[in-house]
């Protein structure tokens, strides 16, 4: 269950779009110099060095998404739900169906008053574009588990089975196995949540 978890959150992670440093390449140096520093303060847990270091490198590169997103994470982990929407935010996420998601995932654990109008909207728009989208694994898993929360387990272990067998890929299994446990095992809220990481 944890490896599924942990291979669905790094799809998301890479899902956010991870790009270079942009500017010359001894700039591209210095800023992902300052990103190990921040990954190596991370790893032992410093959070405050890390941070710090983790800012320095959003500074050289603000257009960095791999930076920002690893911020998102951090925040996150940290339990501080506002500023991470706050910095998710700061990047283009009109068009970026996970960014818009998680967005959404964290006004409801902030327990925003619009939060379920505005899930409420993103799984409308993800029931209509399904059919020309569900292979997008993330589009799917969203709707599925949106269909969860503002349907039933039922309903969403119905759709997840008209379409476990679409692929066959070990990505594609992962991900139908991900949501049939979470579903079968999880409150409707805490499978959105799972997505994100997004603990107690």
């Amino acid at each position: 269950m944890k490896k599924k978890s942990i291979i669905l959150v790094l799809v998301l992670v890479i899902s956010l779009g991870l790009q270079g440093c942009n500017g010359q390449e001894s700039k591209a140096s210095s800023c992902e110099e300052l990103n190990k520093i921040y990954v190596d303060y991370a790893l032992k847990r410093k959070k405050d060095s890390a941070l710090l270091f983790l800012n320095k490198a959003i500074e050289c590169d603000p257009q960095n998404k791999l930076y920002r997103s690893s911020k998102v994470n951090f925040l996150v982990d940290d339990h501080n739900w506002l500023e991470a929407s706050s910095e998710i935010k700061k990047m283009d996420y009109d068009d970026d169906v996970t960014l818009k998601m998680m967005i959404a995932v964290l006004d409801l654990k902030m327990e925003k008053v619009y939060a379920d109008e505005n899930l409420k909207k993103l799984y409308v728009e993800l029931e209509n574009g399904l059919g020309s989208n569900y292979e997008n694994v993330n589009y799917f898993s969203f709707y599925i588990a949106l269909n969860n929360y503002f349907e039933n387990k039922e309903s969403a272990l119905l759709e997840l089975s008209k379409f476990e067998n679409k692929r066959s890929d070990t990505q594609w299994k992962s991900t139908v196995e991900f949501l049939e446990d979470n579903i079968s095992n999880l409150g409707k809220k805490e499978v959105l949540y799972k997505f994100f990481n997004i603990r107690k």
